[in-house]
């Protein structure tokens, strides 16, 4: 099943746009400012219900109208599907062929979204809620319940942060900690195995790709709980523990990527780790699956983003491309893989 068809109306630019998407990789081009990632960001809403850029979702709205509207057209032969997001400042409304839609899981059922942008970057360079997003995001794709364990846990943090600061009782503050600790180590353990998964896949890709002369390494650094911190936690009055705050290193050749590799490796590492989230996905999902771009051949030589083309090219996935000023060859190459292109 394929995206055919793209409307937004009244998002953020965007008085009326139709796109028809008839190949399966696509070029958008355009100058800064004409569109390009509000496109993106459209596709990335109808997955998620939110955007990548902005945790406001009246951002979105074009400046003179007080809603928007999305919706995309899938199609498999025979076999048609319509999402549709509509969104004011006061409701939002989301249906799967005319039909109204209550949750996420009914929503990802047929359509998948991942999205690899400039600020991917702070996968490597950034904090650690940024990783934590993206391999809760690696899980959560696969397995849609994992967002009630995320629930969950931000629960039992909010009723331990409550705690810590009201009225102490140290009875209560035992019972929330031995649920907090539990629920960490449960989440604990299926990021670590969703991390080994993409270690392995992503080593493979580079060996096999790019000449083995890069490896990758993810070390998980969780945040455990010791008795010792119940001083400094009453004090703060919130928790300092628990897997809400865990982090990973990610290591190229046994060093930090974030201190010791340059820009361009930094950028091959968050790539690659969106390519083995589309691979993983493929295997569980019959679905679309979206892979957004966007502007995201910049800091590559062209060998390396010639390598990098041609393994996007053969992934199980309907690649979006965005770009204001795609070099020529870069350009002449998706040409040559049956790219369409879009002008806005």
């Amino acid at each position: 099943m394929y995206l055919v068809k793209l409307q937004l109306q009244d998002l953020r630019c965007f008085k009326h746009l139709t796109i028809n998407f008839s190949h399966q990789i696509t070029l958008i081009e355009g100058r800064n400012g004409s569109g390009k990632t509000t496109i993106v960001e459209g596709l990335y809403y109808l997955c998620y219900l939110r955007s990548f850029r902005t945790h406001t979702t009246r951002d979105l709205i074009r400046f003179d109208s007080n809603n928007f509207f999305i919706q995309a057209d899938l199609q498999d032969g025979a076999v048609c599907e319509k999402l549709q997001v509509g969104f004011s400042v006061n409701r939002r409304l989301v249906k799967l062929n005319d039909v109204l839609v209550s949750s996420f899981k009914e929503l990802i059922q047929t359509y998948r979204v991942i999205v690899l942008t400039e600020d991917d970057l702070d996968l490597i360079k950034g904090g650690p809620e940024e990783r934590r997003n993206f391999i809760d995001q690696y899980i959560y794709l696969q397995d849609p319940s994992w967002h009630v364990a995320m629930r969950d846990l931000r629960q039992i943090v909010a009723q331990r942060n409550a705690t810590l600061k009201n009225n102490f009782q140290a009875e209560l503050f035992e019972v929330w900690t031995k649920q907090l600790n539990e629920k960490s180590e449960l989440i604990r353990r299926q990021r670590t195995i969703a991390l080994s998964e993409i270690q392995v896949e992503l080593n493979a890709i580079l060996q096999q790709t790019f000449g083995g002369e890069l490896s990758v390494d993810f070390v998980y650094q969780p945040r455990l709980w010791q008795d010792e911190l119940r001083v400094r936690e009453q004090f703060m009055g919130h928790s300092l523990c628990g897997a809400q705050l865990d982090d990973y290193q990610i290591q190229l050749n046994s060093l930090a990527t974030r201190k010791f590799a340059s820009r361009g490796q930094q950028k091959l590492v968050s790539v690659l780790m969106k390519v083995v989230q589309v691979l993983t996905l493929r295997r569980l999902f019959q679905g679309v699956i979206l892979f957004l771009l966007d502007d995201f051949l910049t800091d590559f030589d062209s060998e390396r983003a010639s390598l990098l083309l041609d393994l996007l090219s053969k992934l199980p996935a309907q690649l979006v491309f965005t770009s204001p000023n795609m070099s020529y060859a870069h350009r002449e190459r998706l040409l040559e893989m049956g790219s369409g292109i879009i002008q806005l």
